[in-house]
């Protein structure tokens, strides 16, 4: 039975993305079998991408002539995955093919059933291990006969000094906790699962081997990091303590739990060491309440208010349209009153529905509509027509592109002052995208640019130079080169910096020139939070 092969297959959205859960899978059999004397076939793991050519992927697969082929279904992948088992089928009709993950694990698996023949649902590392053992024919340990979740102490550690070389140019995920504390209507995370942590000595030195290993960027997969106050204290603690400069740790946390201690910890981290991604999906109380989702909204401000106040993190915060109960003009004031925060990143998401999360039972009662389609997004619902969705879809694009991107600091803050609310100026710019069908188009930075000075022109034509002066302005602070978008060159003044304002910069610094208004800039020190330059007047 060992020359049988094993394969474990994941298909991520993007290269940079890894799959804890196949890893997580190998690593636990591993344990499993060396724990209870059972020697093992090789288990392989192969990693692939949506956007990578589909003959490529499946020749891949069957080249590898698999006998039991596992692959880890979601969202984003399910229609790719069904696509390959129809043609993996055709061509090699004994493998035994087993799915898994979250989008086959609550019913109405969207992939011919005649394509599979097991399906592992739930948390799979003691279910993977005991299904192998089945299909090779093998007894299973009395210990493993019972369904359990895994103890926090037995949570895989995936990372090892020969897989580690795999993940160089891939986010480097650590789960150091597995479920939540909350059940959010629109979340699987806190359904089933208790939170189950990893004793902090264990986590101590995980974490150290990461460090050694010069891993630049640890992205927490723990749903709540900071849900258990002082755990969250002690990680951050060690982090500060022992971590390089250099790296980079992210969480996802509540922001009403964060306490003064870990406030005051990660006000005096070095720059860039944390980043800290917060959900707050809506400002409205009855939204939040009919959603199930337990949290104080000014205590939330408050907080994040705090962790942007030191300039040392960045900060990532959440919206979801579509939620029950608000409609396009309440959601229109959570997005502007969000805006406030100004945190380095605004995620504006549209609600899906989930397999298995309570707003399935929740449809009819809201009038929803979703899509038919992966990732099942709303297409409506009995307060959000489908037109206000389309509208709020341009809003996202623009507000990626502009706001997101950290380009445009200077010239968005002019340009929002001119409007009543930050939701009317990227409705209006949305629309000029709109008119000119540039949304959902790819277009240069540059011409980014261009376009933001056209709009801007067009509503407010008495500031088309103080536009252009802060586009230039904002240009410098992120882009070394002299080749400024054309609209912009006028005012790009080379000619005008004397001899003696290069002779009297410092070493390493550049002269920027917008009209007479001069500027030193350092284009060697890029702010590692904002991921600017800092322009010096001179």
């Amino acid at each position: 039975m060992l020359n049988k092969n094993v394969l474990l297959c994941a298909v991520n959205s993007q290269y940079i993305h890894s799959n804890p859960a196949v890893w997580s899978l190998k690593k636990a059999a591993t344990a499993y079998g060396e724990r209870y004397g059972i020697q093992l076939p090789d288990i392989q793991i192969q990693e692939y991408t949506i956007n990578e050519p589909y003959d490529r992927v499946l020749c891949d697969i069957l080249s590898r002539k698999p006998d039991l082929l596992c692959f880890s279904v979601y969202i984003w992948n399910v229609a790719r995955i069904g696509a390959l088992l129809a043609d993996i089928r055709r061509v090699i009709p004994e493998t035994t093919i087993v799915l898994g993950g979250p989008e086959v694990s609550f019913g109405n698996i969207p992939i011919q059933r005649d394509l599979y023949d097991h399906v592992i649902t739930g948390e799979g590392e003691r279910k993977f291990f005991t299904f192998l053992l089945n299909w090779l024919n093998l007894p299973v340990p009395d210990a493993l006969q019972q369904e359990g979740l895994l103890p926090g102490a037995d949570i895989p550690f995936i990372y090892t000094e020969e897989n580690l070389p795999y993940f160089r140019n891939r986010i480097v995920y650590y789960e150091s906790t597995r479920g939540c504390p909350f059940s959010c209507a629109y979340c699987l995370s806190g359904k089933h699962d208790p939170v189950r942590a990893k004793p902090l000595e264990q986590v101590y030195g995980e974490l150290q081997f990461l460090i050694d290993h010069d891993v630049p960027q640890v992205k927490f997969v723990d749903r709540t990091f900071n849900c258990i106050p002082d755990r969250c204290e002690a990680i951050l603690q060690y982090l500060l303590d022992h971590a390089k400069a250099g790296m980079n740790f992210h969480f996802e946390c509540a922001g009403d739990l964060f306490t003064e201690a870990q406030l005051a910890l990660i006000g005096k981290a070095p720059k860039g060491l944390f980043q800290f991604e917060i959900g707050i999906q809506s400002t409205c109380e009855e939204t939040l309440k009919l959603a199930c989702r337990k949290t104080s909204i000014d205590q939330v401000f408050r907080n994040i208010r705090k962790l942007m106040a030191p300039g040392n993190a960045n900060i990532h915060v959440d919206l979801i349209a579509g939620l029950p109960g608000e409609d396009y003009h309440r959601f229109k004031q959570s997005f502007n009153d969000v805006y406030t925060l100004q945190a380095h990143q605004l995620q504006l998401g549209f609600l899906k529905i989930l397999k298995g999360a309570p707003l399935e039972r929740m449809q009819e009662a809201y009038g929803y509509v979703f899509s038919a389609n992966p990732p099942y997004e709303i297409l409506r619902n009995a307060c959000l027509p489908n037109g206000e969705i389309l509208e709020m879809k341009g809003i996202e694009d623009v507000l990626n592109r502009y706001y997101n991107s950290g380009r445009y600091p200077k010239t968005l803050e002019y340009l929002i002052a001119l409007y009543k609310s930050p939701w009317d100026f990227y409705q209006g710019l949305a629309a000029w995208f709109r008119g000119k069908g540039l949304l959902g188009q790819g277009i240069s930075a540059k011409n980014a640019s261009e376009e933001l000075l056209a709009y801007g022109v067009s509503v407010f034509p008495e500031a088309e130079e103080r536009i252009s002066y802060l586009l230039l302005e904002d240009f410098y602070g992120v882009d070394p080169s002299d080749v400024v978008p054309p609209s912009l060159r006028k005012y790009h003044v080379v000619s005008s910096v004397t001899r003696k304002m290069v002779e009297d910069c410092p070493p390493g610094m550049t002269i920027r020139a917008v009209e007479d208004t001069f500027y030193q800039v350092n284009y060697g020190e890029k702010d590692v939070v904002t991921g600017r330059y800092a322009l010096k007047p001179c």
